[in-house]
């Protein structure tokens, strides 16, 4: 097992056939490819003897392997502290076990948990992401926001934790252990509904993904669950398949001054099918 960041992991990529099977697909055909590609992964056993050993290398402190960064706070607390006492650390469910992974591979699947504060994560609960105008800042998260349904993490980790639930969405059809789960702007536990969809979108646009995550994401693929976060290896799958619509991309490309101005060439790429359904 990896002991901590190594430069040449940094900007690691997917084996170049890895989503072979989702090209030219968007929607629920894009979920679907997906979903087959990143199901059935290794599973680990909840707690000291996987999931605790794992998260002390993946989130441990840039420069500093004896300190795990704490979710919502983004500070650093001994790899030793993890248990359920005050100044301990604990595993965060971003995507809350009351939503559908309180059982099965969902609920030590390392691609949504972190290391969080015992009181941070007891404050927290069971709210659904979401972008919060008002509310009140957290007594243990003093840089989020909460309601009485929602909870904003830090600026820092909105597209993070989005590109987590987009994840979840996807790995999880039913089937096994861990049911179906959805995401949507009407959140339902009793569903496995999560949310809010609207806003987790709008955060993967605005945060988008840095290089930690990606480094993040190839070790849990390398050495832990052999499975990939695609919305982190693809920031476009996310509008592909959540708002269902193909990404369009246009390029102004200037050529080098000549005489007579040659104007700009402009280039259109599209990722999705040719023709609509």
């Amino acid at each position: 097992m990896a002991e901590g960041r190594s430069e040449s992991a940094l900007l690691s990529d997917p084996p170049a056939d890895y989503y072979a099977a989702a090209e030219g697909l968007l929607g629920e055909g894009l979920k679907a490819a997906l979903h087959q590609r990143i199901r059935g992964h290794r599973v680990l056993s909840y707690g000291s003897r996987g999931t605790v050993p794992a998260m002390r290398v993946l989130d441990a402190m840039p420069g500093d392997p004896t300190r795990v960064r704490l979710l919502y706070w983004g500070t650093g607390r001994s790899r030793l502290d993890y248990g359920g006492n005050v100044g301990d650390w604990n595993h965060e469910h971003t995507w809350p076990q009351v939503y559908g992974v309180d059982t099965g591979p969902g609920n030590s699947d390392l691609h949504h948990l972190r290391p969080c504060d015992v009181q941070a994560n007891g404050e927290r609960g069971s709210l659904y992401f979401a972008e919060i105008v008002g509310g009140s800042t957290p007594l243990r998260a003093p840089l989020c926001r909460k309601t009485a349904v929602a909870w904003m993490p830090r600026p820092e980790e909105k597209g993070d934790l989005a590109r987590a639930m987009f994840y979840m969405a996807v790995r999880y059809e039913g089937g096994e252990a861990t049911p179906d789960l959805e995401l949507s702007d009407t959140p339902n536990a009793g569903a496995n509904r999560f949310g809010k969809l609207s806003d987790l979108l709008r955060w993967h646009r605005e945060d988008p993904v840095n290089e930690e995550e990606r480094w993040r994401n190839d070790l849990i693929y390398t050495d832990y669950q052999f499975n990939r976060n695609p919305f982190i290896d693809d920031p476009d799958y996310a509008e592909m398949v959540f708002a269902g619509v193909p990404v369009v991309r246009v390029t102004a490309v200037q050529p080098e001054a000549t005489e007579g101005g040659e104007p700009a060439v402009v280039r259109i790429s599209r990722r999705g099918p040719c023709k609509m359904p």
